[in-house]
């Protein structure tokens, strides 16, 4: 039997496959390379690994590649707030037609077990309980945030009818090496890489947001527990803990012993003023609990970050 991760070259989808490699199942990899890169997969690749460029919303139901396929973990997605507001027929059909796609196959090959990787913070929007846990309203304030929450509906509609079992992930904000530093997302690895260069770094609002910050392994950890024990329940991933912007930037000086220089921008649309999350619920269930603390893991990004050139 196979597992699929889809956006198995992108940032967190390699950091999966590298889990799933070290435990020695068979993979095969789908990922357009939009924004994947093939570098950040094991080089050469492994006997057991199988790269396949395409994009999902090109899948047909009958593909092959989905015979004898144990689980797929979903991890492709257009995954930028500010991308969504300008480009929204764009984020529909890579989030929501992609995962329709993906699901169909899923289903008709008989694929046993689906993670799929939502948001944690997006999808529950302006809310009014902090730490949030999963039962709080999801009220989404970006195409984004309504994209992911509408790729879970789905989910759970063709669990319900042709009987798929699934477990939803809701991350907070997952940083960690190999996440690009010139996107759009993933404010560690950018105002790093600004950083390195000697450029300001670019806070929209007063840096009075909050994001709870959780880093990649810490991350696929949790999706490995959820594809050994199927719930067909959605978990939050993040760490409790609420840092603001402005904090941030204190631990990268730290962390970096370099001086920044900041410039405030006006706020972007669509961004929530606070996001931390309720994690207790992986925690009982699955016995997932993240290990690296947020000093630790800027620490990480940063020697990766002076390698790139």
């Amino acid at each position: 039997m196979a597992l699929i991760v889809t956006g198995g070259a992108g940032f967190v989808g390699s950091h999966m496959v590298d889990i799933l490699v070290q435990e020695g199942y068979e993979i095969y990899i789908i990922d357009n390379l939009f924004s994947g890169k093939l570098e950040n997969l094991p080089q050469p690749l492994p006997n057991n690994v199988t790269f396949v460029k395409k994009d999902l919303r090109k899948i047909e139901q009958n593909d092959p590649m989905f015979k004898d396929v144990e689980a797929i973990f979903h991890i492709a997605a257009q995954a930028s707030v500010s991308f969504s507001v300008r480009e929204i027929y764009e984020d529909l059909s890579i989030n929501v037609t992609g995962s329709i796609k993906l699901f169909q196959a899923a289903v008709h090959h008989d694929v046993e077990n689906l993670i799929y990787i939502s948001s944690g913070g997006a999808i529950y929007g302006d809310v009014d309980t902090f730490p949030t846990n999963e039962e709080a309203p999801t009220n989404p304030v970006s195409p984004y945030g309504i994209s992911k929450l509408t790729g879970e509906k789905y989910l759970q509609y063709f669990a319900h009818d042709y009987g798929l079992k699934y477990t939803i992930i809701r991350p907070s904000n997952i940083y960690g090496p190999r996440q690009s530093p010139d996107g759009e997302a993933g404010v560690i690895s950018i105002f790093l890489n600004q950083l390195k260069k000697s450029e300001p770094l670019h806070i929209f609002g007063d840096g009075n947001n909050t994001r709870d910050y959780i880093y990649v392994k810490d991350i696929v950890d949790l999706c490995y527990k959820a594809f050994q024990r199927p719930t067909n329940e959605a978990y939050n991933a993040g760490t409790g803990i609420e840092t603001s912007v402005n904090q941030l930037v204190k631990i990268i000086e730290k962390v970096t012993r370099l001086k920044a220089q900041v410039v405030y921008d006006p706020p972007r649309p669509g961004d929530a003023r606070r996001s931390v999350l309720d994690c207790s619920k992986a925690k009982k269930r699955l016995n997932w609990e993240p290990k690296v603390q947020l000093k630790e893991g800027i620490q990480y990004v940063w020697e990766w970050i002076k390698q790139q050139s």
